[in-house]
């Protein structure tokens, strides 16, 4: 798996995860009911934990990905990101797989609902997670021929 791939598939599932995180946000703000297969989008979206200091976790969400992905759309464009480039997309997925265990956790034991969305949202994160480790992994390069 080449980097370059590697790159553009990041890009793409950020991408994805702000169309998704944008779509709940909307539903929030214009008051409309997600599309949902059990009852479980709904309790969670009412839930005084979908908002996280006052602004609401889709739109954390959203800024998230956004962020994401302008760091790949930019990461040549600049010399102190590009130098840097590893460990900034590493700590913005540390801090992402920290809020999502946080969210899941309280989903889970809190709120006691499910939210299929919300789960979309772990699968982009934990595949931007994967993703990135076979980024930074060292290139394996053949033995020299002697």
């Amino acid at each position: 798996m080449s980097k370059n791939w590697i790159e553009k598939s990041m890009l793409l599932l950020t991408l994805v995860g702000a169309l998704l995180s944008f779509y709940l946000f909307y539903t929030d703000v214009f008051n409309v009911p997600t599309i949902c297969p059990n009852e479980g989008c709904a309790v969670v979206a009412a839930s005084e934990y979908s908002r996280f200091i006052g602004v609401h976790v889709s739109l954390w969400g959203l800024l998230y990905y956004m962020v994401l992905a302008l760091l790949f759309i930019f990461k040549d464009n600049f010399e102190l990101l590009a130098r840097n480039f590893n460990k900034v997309v590493g700590l913005f997925l540390g801090v992402g797989i920290l809020f999502t265990l946080y969210l899941r956790l309280v989903e889970f034991f809190i709120i006691k609902a499910i939210c299929i969305w919300c789960w979309g949202s772990v699968v982009i994160v934990i595949s931007l997670t994967v993703l990135y480790f076979l980024y930074i992994r060292p290139n394996e390069q053949a033995p020299a021929a002697n």
